[in-house]
């Protein structure tokens, strides 16, 4: 090479450019969770499957779980979606070794994360749950998001 940056460098400059950008993107998002209280008016997305059919998906009650789990509130956020924070950090984590070896320009660890067992596991764990979040029996509404009421507003207050 005569002088210069190399191609290979700008491609992992760019990439930890893109990563740092993300992380940035990602930050104010979550800041924008925590400091916003999760209410009817506000602009926590609603379920569009909840809407229509009346019935939790899996889904339902995330953004008011990272609103108290932001504020280290982590039984109500427990209380409003225990699948989401327990995945969610599992697949940050999950995902930060592969996400460093594309910025470095590296081959990634293993594709094979899990095996075959757990991945089935996982899906009959995600439908037990779908399914017991909907069933109006006093352990399995525990499962099903708080709906929001003025005690869960002046809560997070």
């Amino acid at each position: 090479m005569t002088g210069g940056i190399s191609p290979a460098t700008v491609k992992i400059g760019v990439r930890a450019a893109l990563v740092a950008l993300a992380a940035v993107a990602a930050v104010a998002v979550m800041y924008l969770i925590a400091t916003t209280r999760p209410t009817p008016a506000s602009w926590y997305p609603k379920c569009i499957h909840y809407r229509a059919s009346g019935f939790h998906c899996p889904g339902c009650g995330t953004g008011r779980a990272l609103h108290h789990a932001l504020n280290g509130n982590f039984v109500q956020a427990a209380r409003n979606n225990i699948l989401a924070i327990v995945l969610l950090p599992t697949v940050a984590v999950a995902a930060g070794p592969r996400l460093m070896a594309w910025v470095r320009g590296r081959p990634a660890p293993p594709r094979r994360l899990l095996g075959a067992r757990w991945v089935w596991l996982l899906v009959v764990l995600f439908l037990l749950f779908w399914v017991g979040r909907n069933i109006p029996v006093t352990p399995f509404t525990y499962l099903a998001p708080q709906e929001l009421s003025s005690a869960e507003t002046s809560a997070s207050k």
